[in-house]
Parts: structure tokens; sequence; C-alpha cells
């Protein structure tokens, strides 16, 4: 009884602070962006185990010797990411780790990726995954990241089942924040739709996905300027945020 009174009021709560921020709930494939305030938006993200980290190569090397010696592809890449580099055969030469994409979400290894943004669109990019999850979705979230490290969302997460290592999956992000449409997408959070136990702020006694968690702690801080939500949130390490170059 008392399990389910706290969670009556932590969703009464989420529900009244929605309330204020003028947002709905979307459906699973995509989640609502609300508002807030620029000036309170910001935290960092993007040092620590949970960022994206180079397992191979450099970022800017393509050693894809099938392409170089005109050798057609094993795998269909999309037009705007044929000077990106890619696993054509699903094991070998990815150049990314992150540890929650990984099976056991601890080693950055087993968690290889390949993303690629579009040169010319920086609402479209491009991910490729070693070890495809096949029980939950992986979502993105469009970011901007300052020169000081500070990072905030630009549009509502966008989210697919990426079920194969022999795919480059192409996604078309928003930037439907209001009052951050103008900034440029330098960076994507990346989560699996999951849900976790996080610390105090938030409730400590059942599990929350990690997008909407996300989603509220930034949310609060716009609102509110607490980076508390936030602070229990990259703690938590269920995320990789990746920032392009």
């Amino acid at each position: 009884m008392k399990l389910a009174k706290s969670k009556f009021y932590f969703i009464l709560f989420i529900y009244l602070t929605q309330f204020i921020l003028s947002s709905c709930e979307a459906p699973r494939t995509t989640r609502t962006s609300n508002n807030g305030s620029t000036s309170n938006s910001v935290f960092n993200y993007g040092d620590g185990t949970s960022s994206g980290s180079l397992i191979n190569g450099t970022d800017d090397e393509d050693d894809d010797d099938d392409d170089d010696d005109g050798t057609s592809s094993s795998i269909s890449i999309p037009s705007g990411a044929t000077s990106c580099n890619w696993s054509e055969d699903g094991d070998s030469n990815f150049e990314m780790g992150g540890a929650h994409l990984a099976y056991d979400e601890t080693t950055p290894a087993d968690g290889a990726y390949n993303i690629c943004q579009h040169g010319s669109s920086d609402t479209t990019i491009y991910f490729q995954i070693k070890n495809p999850i096949s029980d939950e979705q992986i979502c993105f979230i469009p970011m901007f990241r300052s020169t000081t490290g500070q990072s905030t969302y630009l549009g509502e997460p966008r989210c697919l089942m990426a079920t194969s290592n022999n795919r480059i999956y192409t996604i078309e992000l928003y930037k439907n924040r209001s009052g951050f449409t103008s900034y440029d997408i330098n960076g994507v959070m990346i989560m699996r739709d999951k849900s976790y136990f996080y610390t105090s702020p938030y409730p400590t006694t059942y599990k929350l996905f990690s997008v909407d968690a996300y989603l509220y702690c930034a949310n609060y801080l716009a609102v509110y300027g607490s980076d508390a939500y936030c602070q229990a949130f990259a703690n938590g390490g269920n995320y990789v945020f990746h920032l392009f170059n």
C-alpha cells in the first residue's frame, strides 16, 4: 500500500509538472518535448563513462578497404552516409563503444556502434550497432553541446528497433523544442527504451523508463533551475552521449 501510494504521488507530481510545461505524452516511438528557459536548461552529460568512446581507429579515419579498392559493399549505405565508416560484415570495423548498448551494459567494446551525421542536414543521422538489441527500442535525442561542455536537448526522442548488425539505420531527428529550434544538433543522447532504478530525488522503490527519466530531469531543470534530477540521472549512467565532430 505504501509503495502504491508513493508511486501515485510521483505520477501526480509528474502530471502537474507536465501540465505547467504544457506537454502531452507521445507514443513510445516518440516522446513529446517540452518548453523551458534556455538559460536554465544546460547540464554536462558528455564527460565520464557514459560518453561514447573510441574503440577502433580515429574519428576521421576511413579504414573501409573495400570502398577504397572499388569493391561493392555488402550492406546498403544511404547516399548521405557514403563518406562515413561502416562495418560490412557486422562484426569488424566498429569505431565507437558505449557500455549502455552492451548486453551486460558494462563493457564499452561489447556496445560497439557506428554513427554518422549527414554532411548538409544536422537532423539526419545514421546508426549501425554490432550487437543488436531485440527486446527493446533504442531512442535518439537531439542535443546541443556548448564549448563549455554544457548540453541540452533540442527535440523529442526518435526510437526504433535495431535488430540487425548488417543494416545502417536512418534516423530523422526533430528540432521541435520551443525556444531551441535555431540551435545546431551537434550531439545525440542514445538510450535503451528500458526501465531502471534511479536514486533520489527520483522515487527509489520502482523503476522508471530511461527516456522518461531524462526528459523529466531536463524539463524540471528548465522550469525550476535545479539540476538534482539530472545529477541522479547522470549518476545512473543509463545512456550514451555521442558528440559529433
